[in-house]
């Protein structure tokens, strides 16, 4: 009896800490989705104010600044829900990936052309390392851009003005490892968990705020792991930080689509 009581005992802890911890995780939703929907459509509302109240006629400089407001803000709110879809096709392992080869030449070209814009704004070169020899991974194109995408803005967000990031492939090990390295504000051994988790975001910086939902980075791992690769990073606060993700080599030219197994549920669901 006295055995049993220890193990119920056991049971109840750990009840107890998925409780909190499904808590916390719940109070980040809110926390971060509120504030991520908030602003936007507080700016969107504000710029469709201004136009139905203002004389275009008189003043088209300032139309076309409040639609390209609400523009900029209405993609944001787009992206936020496109991500809260991934997260809950991912928990529910209904993402489907269409495998076939991918030529990383190609891809970093096309990802590198894709960031430029975003990076313009921010006075960040783009730069391409192109591999020594041509390497072929099976994946899904777009969702790999997906990938490149959110680690390619991240690396311009937390780096200064005036500076660059860079996107490269090499062949380690028999394997193909995609890269991409900003010279930004780094990240801490302190906040070396948060960097893969939900709703979570790391600012390393006295005087900057970042904005975004958190979930990026948590879906491009998932993507990747999808792809039986793996990511990690590596960071120097105030130096920067690489990003690399590494996989194995396309060893089949087929095209295939693949809908994930399902896995148990876990403590926590956007959808609840």
């Amino acid at each position: 009896m006295y055995q049993r009581t220890l193990d119920q005992m056991d049971d109840l802890r750990a009840e107890r800490d998925r409780a909190r911890e499904s808590y916390e995780i719940k109070s980040q939703f809110v926390s971060v989705v509120s504030h991520e929907l908030r602003t936007p459509l507080t700016s969107i509302i504000g710029s469709l104010t201004l136009l139905r109240e203002t004389d275009l006629s008189r003043n088209p400089e300032s139309a076309n600044r409040m639609l390209d407001i609400a523009h900029k803000n209405g993609q944001r709110l787009s992206k936020l829900i496109n991500d809260l879809l991934d997260i809950q096709k991912m928990e529910a392992r209904k993402m489907v990936y269409h495998f076939a080869p991918v030529d990383l030449s190609e891809l970093i070209t096309e990802a590198a052309q894709s960031i430029t814009p975003y990076a313009d704004k921010y006075n960040i070169v783009v730069k391409t390392v192109p591999p020594a020899i041509p390497l072929t991974i099976r994946a899904d194109r777009e969702r790999l851009m997906q990938v490149l995408d959110n680690l390619l803005s991240n690396a311009v967000k937390f780096s200064h003005c005036g500076g660059s990031i860079e996107l490269g492939a090499r062949l380690v090990d028999g394997c193909a490892v995609l890269e991409v390295s900003d010279h930004g504000i780094g990240i801490s051994d302190d906040n070396r968990h948060l960097v893969f988790a939900k709703f979570s975001q790391v600012d390393n910086s006295d005087c900057r705020s970042f904005d975004g939902s958190g979930l990026g980075l948590s879906i491009a791992r998932q993507i990747v792991e999808d792809h039986g690769a793996s990511i990690d990073f590596e960071s120097f606060p105030g130096k920067g930080t690489r990003f690399f993700a590494i996989f194995p080599l396309c060893d089949t030219e087929d095209d295939i689509s693949i809908e994930l197994p399902p896995r148990p549920v876990e403590a926590f669901d956007v959808a609840d």
